[in-house]
């Protein structure tokens, strides 16, 4: 749905607005409870650097909807915030950021390889409590990522794709 304020265009996508400067988000990054090296399917790696160049930015948000989560896509890291999961200061409130990926891509890379090495880091104590919590969500964020990928590429089919402005805060600097 796009809705226009005369001079800006906004599009709702998921709930999501995309392409606002009013409403800067703003999401919290804690201290790495927990950090193991993993693996990723490639295709999830090549499709959201192809999706990042389309939106012509530094980063881009994906909804993943079936998990109220928020992918950032960025050319070395991906981040993943739950959108249950809030922090308020006196100046912002914003969604917290409870994992994060950054990939291992080889220089040149094999398209036919099908796993890249990836070192997963924890954000949060009730996914990192055990191995299994975090291979559960390792798991269920892998399927539901790459749906809502696909689901972003066809809905811009052929188009730009709109970034949205935000920032990423550490919570050390807010409390410290």
């Amino acid at each position: 749905m796009k809705i226009a304020d005369g001079k800006r265009f906004f599009i709702i996508y998921n709930g999501v607005t995309m392409g606002s400067d009013i409403n800067k988000r703003t999401f919290f990054l804690p201290e790495a409870v927990k950090s193991r090296q993993g693996v990723i399917h490639s295709s999830c790696v090549r499709l959201s650097q192809y999706l990042l160049e389309r939106s012509h930015g530094q980063s881009l948000l994906v909804p993943i909807e079936a998990m109220n989560y928020l992918a950032i896509l960025q050319k070395d890291k991906l981040y993943f915030v739950d959108l249950n999961s809030h922090e308020q200061t006196e100046n912002a409130r914003g969604s917290q950021i409870v994992l994060s990926w950054q990939p291992h891509s080889p220089e040149e890379m094999d398209f036919n390889t099908q796993h890249l090495p990836v070192e997963l880091t924890c954000y949060s104590n009730p996914i990192a409590e055990t191995d299994k919590n975090l291979e559960q969500i390792q798991q269920q964020l892998t399927g539901e990522f790459y749906k809502a990928l696909m689901l972003l590429d066809s809905k811009f089919s052929g188009q730009k794709i709109p970034s949205d402005t935000f920032t990423i805060r550490t919570i050390r600097d807010l409390h410290g």
